[in-house]
């Protein structure tokens, strides 16, 4: 893989985090829970999980469809308009797209698999208030019932899973690369002050249970220079890991393995890839 896709890649999806970051800091100060979803007083974000590590295109489509039936608001990035249940004609679910007829429209929304695969989705609510599935240029919901919420982000996740696999492991591999050119060049890698200032203020913020914006600042620090400090790696997998972002926790566990390959806390890192990935299933 040619490294300015991935460069490319690697910065769609930090600058799709940073706003569901600054999306979520705006509303609430994020206090650690244990579980599933994570929730904060009566706010709810939620992480997709899968049902099974194989999964049938044809439950896929089932959930899906049993889902927007519940549905109580569409914005199409396509046409630009936001939609009513009341609108709403009919909903199919086919074996590459959704399509939805609506009143007043000529012709139907379409939502293809294909553009769903590439749409980094993430959730957010609130316990009596709402919920929303975000679906970055493709489609936002609102659900009234969190139960439905969850099966459509379920099963929308079960679509981009495939797809999430291959680009964390390209994401792997360029960074397998970056290291080798790094260990090429003979330098020590130091940790700056600017640096250490930030990875100080990601622990006080976590410390103070505000997990994303900790998650927010050690981002910053590893951009300073991304060979200094692994331990930077390990520590951020274990704040995503809290927030229930698992496959950006395994990413970051897997940097750290690959960066510092013989940690003295070897075995705890590997038992946590390995208790993540089995979170992602029911």
């Amino acid at each position: 893989m040619q490294t300015g896709n991935s460069d490319t890649t690697i910065n769609r999806m930090n600058t799709i985090l940073l706003v569901f970051v600054l999306f979520c800091t705006c509303t609430l100060p994020a206090n650690g829970q244990s579980g599933f979803p994570f929730v904060s007083g009566d706010q709810v974000i939620y992480y997709p999980k899968l049902a099974g590590k194989t999964q049938s295109l044809e439950s896929i489509k089932l959930g899906l469809q049993q889902s927007l039936k519940k549905v109580v608001q569409i914005y199409d990035f396509t046409e630009r308009k936001t939609f009513n249940a009341k609108d709403i004609k009919n909903i199919t679910v086919l074996d590459n797209r959704i399509e939805i007829d609506v009143k007043g429209q000529r012709n139907n929304l379409n939502w293809l698999f294909s553009n769903i695969e590439d749409s980094t989705m993430f959730f957010f609510g609130k316990q009596n208030a709402g919920n929303y599935v975000f679906l970055p240029s493709v489609a936002n919901l609102a659900f009234n019932e969190l139960d439905a919420a969850q099966q459509f982000a379920d099963n929308i996740y079960a679509i981009q899973y495939p797809n999430i696999n291959k680009v964390r492991d390209s994401l792997l591999q360029v960074f397998k690369e970056r290291i080798k050119l790094f260990k090429a060049t003979n330098k020590e890698a130091e940790v700056s002050d600017a640096q250490r200032l930030l990875l100080l203020a990601s622990d006080s913020a976590s410390r103070n249970l505000d997990y994303f914006e900790s998650i927010r600042i050690c981002n910053r620090a590893i951009q300073i220079n991304e060979m200094a400090y692994p331990r930077a790696y390990a520590n951020l997998a274990l704040l995503y890991a809290h927030i229930n972002f698992f496959d950006y926790a395994i990413l970051c566990m897997q940097k750290y393995l690959l960066l510092q390959p013989e940690p003295t806390d070897a075995r705890g890192a590997l038992d946590k890839l390995y208790e993540w990935e089995g979170l992602i299933y029911y």
